[in-house]
């Protein structure tokens, strides 16, 4: 990748380090017994919310209907009849999917409060460790507890410091996005940007064929597409990452070449891998 690189994914998710956080004066004094006391607050919170979570009947979701308008009238303020509106039912399909759900909401086992307090347990861990690899060491330094933060809580101080870094690298992240958008359209292939409009599309196998042809297969259900397959003509593979395979589509780079297109693109699984395809066409199906 030239712009959407692992490194600007990676300054994605450092955007809102302020977010949901709580100021406490206290903080900036390292107790224990404070940090036990706000645990336990936390902790019943992330309890109460997973039983209420876990009790909900799916029988809510029978029977769902919306109507949608035609945006373009909405947006030119024109008058909408009844011929406009398209309602929205379920299908036979959907309705056996949450019928099956019913099924097994019926038949659930009591819920695991140890089990939740455990998941809570190793939600904590996993938000500490990340702070701790993400935030610089200067901003460290004042931050007497890192546990504290982790769970919602910080000085004035903190909270300032953590809201100019969210600020600083959200601009270095619109700004690649913006040098991007100048480049694409110099290369003026807004066909081939089409086609690549898998996002959040995940791979379920990947084929190297006959004459060339690279295929990705996707469940495309979590996406933005109802089209699931992704074929590149006469394929040369410049890079070609792991863990691909079980991963989900995330951005897509695009260029001409001498002889077609160069493709890149991003994916997000068990790590974060880059594919960069050389090809004379891409065709999308849905099969």
């Amino acid at each position: 990748m030239k712009y959407f690189t692992k490194e600007w994914y990676k300054l994605c998710q450092e955007t809102t380090f302020d977010s949901g956080l709580e100021v406490y004066k206290v903080t900036e004094y390292d107790v224990e017994q404070l940090y036990l006391q706000l645990y336990t607050i936390e902790e019943v919170k992330y309890v109460k919310l997973q039983r209420e979570v876990y009790n909900t009947d799916p029988r809510f979701m029978l029977n769902f209907e919306e109507k949608f308008v035609p945006l373009n009238k909405i947006l030119n303020e024109e008058e909408i009849v009844e011929e406009d509106v398209f309602v929205y039912q379920q299908s036979a399909e959907e309705i056996a999917s949450i019928e099956q759900s019913i099924v097994a909401y019926d038949a659930r086992p009591p819920f695991d409060e140890s089990s939740s307090k455990a998941n809570f347990f190793e939600i904590q861990e996993v938000h500490r460790n990340r702070l701790l690899h993400q935030l610089p060491p200067s901003l460290l330094e004042n931050i007497a507890d890192i546990r504290l933060l982790a769970l919602g809580y910080c000085t004035e101080e903190v909270l300032q410091a953590l809201k100019q870094l969210s600020k600083e690298n959200e601009q270095k992240v619109n700004n690649t996005s913006e040098a991007f958008l100048k480049v694409q359209d110099a290369e003026n292939i807004p066909h081939i940007y089409e086609c690549l409009n898998f996002h959040d599309c995940y791979v379920t196998s990947i084929d190297f064929g006959n004459e060339q042809q690279f295929t990705l297969s996707f469940d495309s259900r979590g996406g933005f597409t109802s089209n699931n397959q992704l074929i590149f003509q006469n394929a040369d593979i410049i890079k070609q990452e792991e863990h691909i395979l079980n991963s989900y589509w995330l951005y897509a780079e695009a260029y001409r070449t001498e002889h077609g297109y160069e493709v890149h693109a991003l994916f997000s699984g068990e790590d974060i891998a880059e594919l960069i395809i050389h090809c004379t066409d891409v065709i999308v199906k849905q099969v």
